[in-house]
């Protein structure tokens, strides 16, 4: 008698939409969800069969966004809160894709005179260091836009295109040895928003984060290519020099 027919191989299982890291494996299956706006045209987007959610960015160029997701690791590197993100490298050039993180942005805090809460301002500062090393004076957002305070009151910095060798809109600036951000920053003449932020900061205080920002060298600097290798350096070498000087003062 005849036997029975063979039976058909199981179709292989489908690949998971996120990958390890928990990023999407197929950029194609992504759903616009909304505009976030920004000079560099944020997106909010959807991987539909697990619902999360990202935020995408093109940059205004490729060097731009491939040099704000090195920001990013830096100020990782540097103990700063940044959202996870991953960069895809595409036919259509690279795209940054970051977590979202639920939150507000800075400018929600702000009171009618403003000031900003005392809470929040603790929590903004913290990453002052970082902000000075990269040369970010975009951090803070014209509107006061580019942090935002999470549930926990923690601040996350989630728009880092203006670091490094780049402005916010993706044109080139001037990226050397000397880390005046750290002071220019805090002067309401050059730069009203960071000063209304960093502008009553104890310098103590800040220079005790620039210490434990230095700390850090070794592990900042693996990450930083050979085109910034010098500046870079030279930038926490002057920092640390400056910390120097205040505890010979101090004392």
């Amino acid at each position: 008698s005849a036997g029975a027919a063979p039976t058909a191989p199981a179709p292989p299982p489908p690949p998971p939409a996120l990958d390890a890291d928990g990023f999407p494996t197929d950029l194609d299956k992504l759903e616009k969800v909304k505009s976030l706006g920004g000079s560099t045209g944020a997106e909010l987007v959807r991987e539909p069969v697990t619902g999360k959610q990202f935020v995408r960015k093109m940059g205004a160029s490729s060097d731009h966004v491939r040099r704000e997701v090195l920001a990013d690791d830096l100020y990782r590197s540097l103990g700063a809160n940044v959202p996870a993100a991953k960069l895809y490298e595409t036919a259509g050039g690279p795209v940054k894709l970051a977590e979202f993180i639920e939150g507000k942005p800075l400018k929600e805090f702000m009171r009618k005179n403003g000031t900003f809460p005392d809470d929040v301002l603790r929590e903004v500062r913290e990453g002052f260091a970082a902000d000075s090393i990269l040369g970010n004076r975009d951090v803070i957002g014209l509107d006061f836009d580019n942090i935002l305070i999470d549930k926990a009151g923690k601040a996350w910095r989630i728009d880092n295109g203006g670091s490094l060798d780049f402005r916010a809109q993706g044109g080139p600036k001037v990226f050397d040895g000397f880390p005046l951000e750290l002071w220019t920053m805090r002067n309401p003449a050059i730069n009203r928003q960071t000063t209304a932020i960093f502008g009553g900061m104890d310098y103590g205080d800040l220079m005790e984060q620039v210490r434990a920002v230095g700390g850090r060298r070794a592990e900042a600097l693996r990450l930083v290519p050979d085109d910034l290798r010098d500046a870079f350096g030279q930038r926490l070498d002057r920092l640390g020099e400056a910390v120097r000087q205040y505890d010979e003062l101090t004392r």
